[in-house]
């Protein structure tokens, strides 16, 4: 048991890193993770934003987290549920079964981002269109914590 918590500590501690390391590169050169889906077609895939979300979220940046990716953001608590479920019990038993609600959570995922991918690419709804630069949109909102 203890292994298997010391195993899975080293595998956070360098996701964490890995992520540190992106973070404090985006901040020093702009520069970020291009989607090769939207690079190919033209299109945003339902992922697109994703590392811009996390970046606000680390801001503490609400509503440009919802802004960049509102599906990941309303998912993400759905998928630290399912983390933490799954990794304490194989944590604690050494195998993971495959819960009902593990499996409704991925359904639900599955179609929520289907569903989102599809949606955010009808321009005349509105919604979004992410690219790399408009990362700066974040001037503009960042303020609704000093009103």
């Amino acid at each position: 048991m203890k292994a298997r918590a010391i195993n899975l500590a080293k595998n956070i501690g360098i996701i964490l890193a890995v992520g540190i390391a992106y973070y404090i590169f985006f901040r020093l050169t702009r520069i970020g993770i291009k989607c090769p889906f939207n690079q190919i077609t033209g299109f945003l895939c339902p992922g697109c934003g994703l590392s811009r979300m996390l970046l606000a979220l680390i801001d503490l940046n609400i509503p440009l987290a919802i802004y960049y990716n509102a599906a990941a953001f309303f998912l993400l608590p759905f998928w630290v549920a399912v983390f933490i479920s799954y990794y304490y019990e194989y944590i604690k038993y050494g195998t993971v079964k495959m819960r009902m609600w593990y499996k409704a959570v991925l359904v639900l995922t599955f179609v929520v981002l289907i569903v989102f991918g599809i949606a955010r690419n009808l321009t005349h709804l509105g919604l979004h269109y992410s690219n790399n630069e408009d990362f700066e949109f974040s001037r503009i909102i960042t303020n609704w914590r000093y009103i």
